[in-house]
């Protein structure tokens, strides 16, 4: 219903592309395959079932600059694309439920993005979170995507 009304109302037209974009992949960090101490395995069963839904526990949540619960680490590569800037995309290779905990700063500016650090945060931003706190890391990586093209879009007519 949504799409039959932008289409009269609005004269929208579009179309769906897979663009190549730059991303991140998750990485473990270590050659020994350790995690860090912000995740650890869980009972919780996370997997996503035929039906589509995990357990109602499994969910990220995020408080001020900390984050908690459990997850699959490719809910963990999804919740991170945000915080991040970028698809994200699980390369560790693990599978199962994790609990994760971990504190960073959103407002923190990639490495190498050549912004200056706030001096004043003593929180460290996502990237070195991720690397310290979960011995995992993020490397700039590309990755095909789904978007959304408008070929075409008119302003309303007056009713």
């Amino acid at each position: 219903m949504l799409q039959t009304l932008l289409a009269e109302r609005l004269k929208l037209v579009a179309h769906t592309e897979r663009r190549e974009q730059p991303a991140y992949d998750l990485t473990l960090a270590r050659a020994d395959r350790r995690l860090g101490t912000g995740v650890t395995m869980t009972t919780v069963d996370c997997e996503e079932k035929p039906a589509g839904a995990a357990s109602s526990r499994c969910r990220l949540v995020e408080t001020s600059n900390r984050v908690e619960g459990d997850t699959t680490l490719a809910g963990l590569a999804s919740f991170l694309r945000t915080a991040a800037g970028r698809p994200v995309v699980d390369k560790t290779g693990l599978k199962g439920s994790y609990h994760v905990t971990m504190t960073f700063d959103r407002a923190a500016p990639p490495p190498g993005s050549g912004a200056a650090p706030p001096s004043f945060s003593a929180v460290p931003s996502i990237f070195t979170a991720v690397q310290e706190q979960l011995g995992m890391k993020l490397e700039s990586s590309r990755a095909f995507e789904e978007l959304l093209v408008i070929d075409r879009l008119e302003r309303p007519s007056e009713n």
